[in-house]
């Protein structure tokens, strides 16, 4: 597995965040990220894809703040974070 396969970038504006992530790889990638500590999820809307990403619930907290991302091979998703 590397990394250089997959690749996430964050784009935030009046407190909605779009995540954006590639797989690049021949395979589908599965991997965890973590977002921001000022970035905090109510909800989500996925563009492409259905069942990609999906939250994991934060034990501390009532809104969580990682994603597990699920990409076919050469794929990639749009994702609305509010």
């Amino acid at each position: 597995d590397r990394a250089e396969d997959r690749w996430a970038y964050l784009r935030s504006w009046f407190g909605k965040h779009a995540l954006v992530v590639f797989n690049k790889s021949d395979e589908r990638k599965e991997w965890v990220i973590t977002l921001p500590g000022d970035v905090w999820i109510k909800s989500f809307k996925r563009l492409i894809y259905k069942d990609t990403v999906v939250l994991i619930e934060e034990q501390k907290t009532d809104m969580p703040t990682r994603v597990k991302v699920s990409l076919p091979a050469r794929s990639f998703e749009v994702v609305i974070l509010e």
